[in-house]
């Protein structure tokens, strides 16, 4: 019977603890939220890596922190971010895989304006196989859709650009 008392009270205070740890990280995105509502990322970044602490696993937290990145132009913690997702959390997050793609996509655009015609090149493949990725795990996803074919556009490959207009007309119908 004590075994059985002990038992039920670790059990509670571990469920009391864990409900205490979910509210913590709800307050911290709600927080996040409106301070990337309002323009001020870095700060939401900091809340949603304070998050992320308290659950590594929590695959929302993660890509709202690849999400919140991108918007920071810290591409590197948002690759950072959706890699986690991806290597472990799932690894057919459609979501992460857009925002590394994303990342990537603006890195290529950096290293085109800067002159930097080696990494442009390499971050535009990483860019297309992540957005490419994503769709294969989510094909209505209107807006990677718009990401693909305006980064293979930005990058002059109009083969790929073209083949993604035609692939989404023919999923999304528009």
């Amino acid at each position: 019977m004590l075994k059985f008392i002990t038992l039920s009270v670790l059990a509670l205070a571990l469920s009391t603890g864990f409900a205490s740890a979910q509210s913590n990280v709800d307050n911290l995105c709600e927080q996040a939220a409106t301070c990337a509502k309002n323009g001020n990322y870095q700060q939401a970044q900091g809340l949603l890596l304070e998050a992320l602490k308290l659950q590594p696993n929590n695959e929302t937290v993660a890509v709202g922190l690849a999400f919140v990145s991108n918007l920071a132009k810290d591409y590197d913690t948002a690759i950072a971010a959706g890699m986690h997702v991806l290597n472990k959390i799932n690894s057919q997050s459609a979501l992460a895989f857009r925002e590394v793609g994303w990342a990537y996509a603006l890195k290529a655009a950096a290293a085109r304006k800067s002159g930097d015609t080696a990494n442009a090149q390499e971050f535009a493949k990483l860019a297309t196989g992540c957005l490419v990725k994503s769709l294969q795990f989510n094909k209505s996803d209107k807006a990677t859709w718009e990401y693909l074919i305006a980064h293979c556009d930005a990058c002059g490959d109009t083969a790929t650009a073209d083949q993604a207009r035609k692939t989404r007309q023919q999923v999304l119908g528009s």
